[in-house]
């Protein structure tokens, strides 16, 4: 355990899961070994009380907010650095801070005893400006949702999906995000990018639906996709977006290409990370949506859907 990185992980400002993952890394981690910990991803759930999945986003957050650093070891797990945010320490050799007496009450206040100003009305060479304060809602960026926004054009990956939900559901979703956010007060209404905000609430509106949005969901993926061999795929693909969540199978499958050759299902991530993420976090639910389907355990490989179809002839 580092008591100091455990110390330093309590007083971050994060979202109650994320801190929790953050403190229990903490004190996991081997301050002589660079804090670093490298518990598995059912361990790491298990003690922080949480669902893996819940714990694989915190993850992801935590990551993305610079509080630690993932370094993936092929077949060995993953190692975390941690480095909460706010650790930071005075140079060894700073000098002590000395604290002065503070002027008399009545002393003049030299902003009043600068060069006069020019004829012209502009400030003095040499004189001081005045520091300007600005009004809360000048320093925050962005601002509430305006009674006439309108959302805009979507991605075609989820433009897609919400097309294939139907026009009754996205005219729902819509008026419940219009009055969600124009119920909120205070910092919580404020966003800078309303329409980032709107696709997130899509996303979590189309995990909502729950199973009935997955045949949707596998229609979209299914369409986008060749087969190269045969059929049978259908099965596999829907078995596959019902065992891994919405949200993951468009995350990690919908810029991968599934074909079928003389060996199998062939699964081909657009990147090496991809083709990882893959392998370390989904090979039971792959495994068992292809038993289901009648295929052997599935190939997965890095590379494009080009380079697939070549794969599949």
């Amino acid at each position: 355990m580092s008591f100091r990185l455990y110390q330093v992980a309590r007083k971050t400002d994060l979202r109650c899961v994320e801190k929790m993952v953050l403190v229990t890394l903490a004190d996991m981690a081997d301050e002589s070994k660079g804090g670093t910990a490298w518990p598995s991803m059912d361990t790491l759930a298990r003690e922080c009380g949480l669902r893996t999945r819940a714990t694989q986003n915190a993850i992801g957050a935590l990551e993305a907010a610079g509080h630690i650093t993932r370094q993936e070891r092929r077949g060995k797990g993953v190692i975390y650095t941690i480095h909460p945010r706010i650790l930071c320490t005075p140079a060894e050799d700073a000098p002590p801070h000395v604290i002065t007496d503070t002027p008399a009450l009545n002393a003049p206040n030299p902003l009043e005893t600068l060069i006069p100003p020019e004829p012209n009305g502009s400030a003095p060479k040499g004189a001081a400006r005045q520091p300007t304060r600005l009004a809360k809602s000048e320093r925050k960026s962005g601002g509430r949702l305006q009674s006439d926004w309108q959302p805009t054009e979507l991605p075609p990956e989820l433009a897609e999906i919400v097309e294939a939900m139907g026009n009754a559901w996205l005219s729902r979703e819509l008026s419940q995000f219009r009055d969600h956010w124009a119920a909120k007060a205070g910092p919580a209404a404020w966003s800078p990018d309303w329409q980032a905000r709107w696709r997130t609430w899509l996303r979590s509106g189309i995990d909502r639906a729950g199973p009935s949005a997955l045949p949707k969901i596998a229609a979209v993926m299914v369409a986008a996709e060749p087969v190269a061999i045969g059929d049978g795929l259908d099965d596999f693909r829907r078995d596959l977006a019902k065992a891994t969540g919405a949200r993951e199978y468009q995350n990690w499958f919908g810029q991968s290409s599934i074909n079928r050759d003389a060996e199998g299902v062939l699964i081909v991530a657009p990147s090496e990370f991809v083709a990882d993420r893959i392998r370390s976090t989904f090979t039971a639910p792959i495994a068992a949506a292809a038993r289901r389907s009648g295929f052997d355990a599935p190939r997965i490989v890095a590379g494009s859907k080009q380079q697939s179809a070549m794969l599949a002839r």
